[in-house]
């Protein structure tokens, strides 16, 4: 076996990830990937009429190195479902909330949160409205539909969704609270969701049960299944209801509820 070179001896993380994403994708992909990119780019152009001036490029960035999504967006208020529950999570990986670059989003989830104090060019994009965040966004595999049985509540933590299977068919309901937005935790002793900033309560249709007055039902996820019987939820969209109607819930062999049920 021969001894490594100096030039080995300083591989680098990232080095190993992009030999490592090489590895896994050929060139052959990578380079179809790229072509597609170009070709929708060249179609977008020549839709714009003569003389357009607002035209706007989407920007693809493939990432050859390790990104920590959980130190690039921070939340920052001091709660114990905030940055407290960040810090008990991240321990000596934690960032002090003021190193923290700030960001004031347009439209405000009720939260305050932060970027990497190594990002300040991605704030300033954000701050001056120019960049955009889109967090937990895509399908969501929940896994095989008969893992769950009618009355289970899963909490899917990362993507804040909790499944909710019921007689009628499957529920994928926000966890934020309709109230102010805080996050809702599930008292499975009681069989209710609960806000512990303002102590609304919820079945598990969703539905207000009390703690506050005229509240909107959870919002809601789509609901599809795979064609190898996994339950699927597509977070990219979200649903707002004044209450549960059956058609809310998606049942296995059934076309999936729409998304425009406002009832």
């Amino acid at each position: 076996m021969s001894r490594p070179t100096d030039r080995q001896k300083d591989l680098t993380r990232r080095d190993l990830f992009r030999r490592a994403a090489c590895a896994a994708v050929s060139s052959v992909a990578i380079a179809s990937a790229v072509r597609d990119l170009r070709l929708i780019n060249a179609a977008a152009a020549d839709s714009l009429p003569a003389g357009a001036t607002d035209y706007k490029a989407l920007v693809c960035i493939f990432m050859f190195g390790g990104n920590d999504a959980n130190n690039f967006l921070v939340p920052t208020e001091n709660t114990s479902t905030g940055y407290q529950a960040y810090t008990a999570a991240r321990q000596n990986l934690s960032i002090p909330v003021a190193s923290l670059l700030p960001i004031a989003p347009l439209v405000s989830d009720g939260h305050s949160y932060g970027l990497h104090p190594s990002c300040p060019e991605i704030a300033s994009l954000f701050n001056s409205g120019k960049l955009a965040i889109l967090p937990n966004v895509g399908t969501l595999d929940c896994g095989p539909i008969g893992q769950y049985k009618i009355g289970d509540v899963k909490l899917f933590k990362d993507a804040d969704v909790y499944l909710v299977r019921l007689k009628e068919g499957f529920l994928a309901m926000s966890r934020w609270c309709t109230h102010m937005n805080g996050r809702i935790i599930w008292n499975r002793e009681h069989w209710r969701f609960q806000c512990p900033y303002h102590h609304a309560t919820f079945d598990r249709r969703g539905d207000l049960t009390g703690g506050q007055p005229d509240i909107d039902a959870l919002r809601l996820y789509g609901v599809s299944f795979s064609t190898e019987g996994h339950v699927l939820v597509d977070t990219s969209s979200v649903t707002h209801r004044s209450c549960f109607q059956p058609g809310q819930a998606a049942r296995p062999g059934s076309p999936a509820p729409g998304a425009t049920i406002d009832s």
